[in-house]
């Protein structure tokens, strides 16, 4: 059985449950209710306001005035000594009938449920409602539905409600309270040996800290005799179980009844039919202390649901499935789903059956949940609800905002332009002012300037539209590379473009081997480098092929032309290869001014770049080399890198 977020159900299941028992008592027609007070603002302060519940079926014209009319007594009193402070007299202010989501059922087990609220406005004065220990309230009425199953002589047990509230002057000055309220509810009821959970929660105006329990009822003193009695002060009798029930079992199951504290959230497995009274109290805290209590009673019936599976509704909207939709301020759109004359249908708005609401669609024109619940048209038997579809008004000069991944895009790629997720809003790109694109997302492969504009159906809601500036970022353009050939033991610098803004990784079997824009190197084989522009485009440079010179002489020294002494591991020193078959050679080197800044006889240390403890700058110098066993000598330039 379809569970509404909130629910209501009759007390009287005399043909459903075969029971045999007939109800007498006219009060036995009001089955639960609760208590409370919330500010006001005028020459009143604050407002008490009691709402009860009746069961509808079989009552008279004068058992539906004595609700109206008879008067509805709530005393209040001071914790501290159960003085009483104050009694009111509540006049009815509004008649609800509460509808069910399965019709086909209710009609045929004659649920028909009311909702009576009475409130009174009330100037409450400091002299009264100033004590640090607090305050509770008290409404008193006889009798129960005979046909509960799990308290005591029923018939002759009255209905108690209570709530507690604090000092509303602390220090002189008023404070800022409300009871917790608990929601609308909904007809609904427990299906035998089926799991079935609901919401029975409360909001706080206050925004106080709510606290969940199930407790036992409390008993008064009005009896059959005198059903309209003033409460007295406290403290409260608690009702009688009737054997095999107990708090830890108002309703026996393989799940018992059970509420999670936090949340308001009932549970139960039921495995007996029966109506079954339950009291769920909210305690309200502040700042980590106890402040406020509200009782809320009621019944729960457990009927023998006939076992028959449906399937869930689908809501669409224009033919398609949605679970959620934005809307314009004042416009009014169409929730459907399949029209089909053998399933009734039952419309609910934030968990709370809509009034009237039972055709196959629904016009919607403002934010919330809806679900349509779906049963048989003429037969009881069991319900499903849709998945809900959730409605949100779209703020006025709303802007719609682009995620883009990147300012950019390097040439031959592209960038992901995104809109808001709002399946109700129909978006349109523009590219330098040309409709390209329709829908939530586009692929920018070219530069321009991109406008997203939105509709809601056949109107721009107030749609403010964005823009933003992609640019198309163009890749390292790169020289070839080839092939070159170096003698062993020698090495050789290769080289690309220079660019301070951009990463070099120079690539042999796999490993990065440099990480500037040249590279020396020694080894033959493969090498190549990836260039990685300042936006990290990404160029791959052709593949430098280098072997060995099979012709190189044995006793001539290769020379590099350049090193680079920056500590790196990588030709720090100014190798000079098959110098060691010149052990007397003499080797000098040069600045650009003819300064010598490296003199060595013999080169078993090669230089390392530095001058008088300092390596030199980087630049151009000149050397020169002479081997005396040799007729000639060596000369040319050396470039020092960073």
């Amino acid at each position: 059985m379809v569970r509404a977020l909130q629910f209501v159900r009759i007390v009287t299941l005399l043909g459903i449950l075969n029971s045999g028992i007939m109800l007498t008592a006219r009060a036995s027609h009001i089955f639960g209710g609760c208590i409370g007070l919330r500010p006001v603002t005028g020459s009143a302060n604050y407002q008490l306001y009691l709402n009860l519940y009746a069961d509808l079926e079989n009552m008279s014209a004068q058992d539906l005035d004595d609700i109206r009319s008879n008067p509805n007594y709530i005393k209040l009193f001071r914790k501290r000594d159960n003085k009483e402070v104050y009694v009111a007299t509540l006049t009815t202010n509004t008649i609800r009938d509460l509808i069910y989501d399965n019709q086909a059922c209710a009609k045929k087990l004659r649920f028909r449920t009311r909702e009576y609220r009475f409130v009174l406005n009330l100037q409450l004065r400091e002299a009264d409602y100033a004590d640090a220990g607090g305050y509770y309230m008290v409404w008193d009425r006889c009798c129960r539905n005979g046909a509960v199953s799990n308290l005591s002589d029923p018939r002759n047990a009255n209905i108690l409600l209570y709530s507690e509230f604090p000092a509303l002057f602390q220090n002189g000055r008023p404070i800022t309270y409300s009871s917790p309220e608990f929601s609308t509810l909904n007809g609904d009821y427990v299906c035998l040996n089926r799991t079935f959970t609901f919401d029975f929660s409360a909001a706080d105006a206050d925004g106080d800290e709510l606290r969940y329990s199930l407790v036992t009822p409390y008993e008064g003193i009005s009896t059959l005799a005198f059903p309209y009695e003033i409460p007295e002060a406290g403290p409260y009798p608690l009702a009688n179980w009737a054997p095999g029930y107990s708090l830890a079992s108002i309703i026996p199951g393989p799940v018992p009844l059970r509420i999670d504290a936090r949340t308001g959230q009932l549970t139960v497995r039921a495995s007996q039919l029966g109506v079954f009274v339950f009291v769920v109290q909210v305690d309200e805290y502040r700042k980590g202390q106890k402040i406020g209590s509200v009782r809320h009673e009621f019944q729960l019936p457990v009927i023998d649901c006939p076992k028959q599976a449906i399937s869930p509704a689908v809501i669409t909207y224009l033919g398609q499935p949605v679970e959620q939709l934005t809307i314009c301020p004042g416009q009014t759109i169409t929730l459907e789903t399949l029209n089909d004359p053998s399933w009734a249908f039952q419309w609910q708005q934030d968990g709370d059956n809509a009034k009237g609401a039972t055709a196959s669609k629904l016009v919607v024109d403002k934010p919330g949940q809806y679900v349509v619940v779906k049963s048989l048209a003429t037969q009881c038997a069991g319900d499903t609800a849709s998945k809900p579809v959730a409605i949100t008004i779209m703020p006025a000069n709303t802007r719609l905002s682009i995620t883009a991944q990147a300012k950019g895009f390097c040439a031959g790629d592209s960038v992901l332009l995104t809109a808001p997720v709002a399946n109700s809003i129909a978006y349109e790109w523009y590219r330098n002012g040309e409709l390209t694109a329709t829908g939530p997302k586009l692929t920018a492969r070219q530069s321009g300037i991109y406008k997203l504009k939105g509709k809601v159906g056949t109107s721009t809601c107030g749609l403010l539209s964005d823009s933003v500036s992609v640019d198309k970022w163009p890749l390292p353009v790169l020289p070839l590379l080839g092939q070159s050939m170096i003698c062993p033991k020698d090495s050789m610098r290769i080289t690309t473009t220079e660019n301070a803004d951009w990463r070099y990784q120079w690539m042999h079997n796999g490993k990065i081997v440099g990480t500037k824009w040249s590279l020396m190197l020694r080894d033959t084989g493969s090498y190549y480098v990836n260039v990685f522009s300042e936006h990290n485009c990404l160029t791959r440079s052709s593949m430098q092929v280098v072997s060995y010179n099979i012709d190189c002489p044995t006793d001539r020294l290769f020379i590099p032309n350049a090193f680079s002494p920056n500590h790196d591991g990588l030709n720090d020193r100014w190798e000079i290869i098959n110098i060691n078959r010149s052990p007397g050679c003499e080797v000098y080197v040069y600045n650009r001014w003819g300064e010598l800044v490296f003199q060595s006889t013999g080169y078993d240390s090669p230089w390392d770049g530095t001058y008088r403890g300092e390596v030199v700058a980087a630049n151009v110098y000149s050397y020169v080399i002479v081997q005396p066993s040799l007729p000639h000598r060596y000369s040319g330039t050396l470039t020092v890198l960073k």
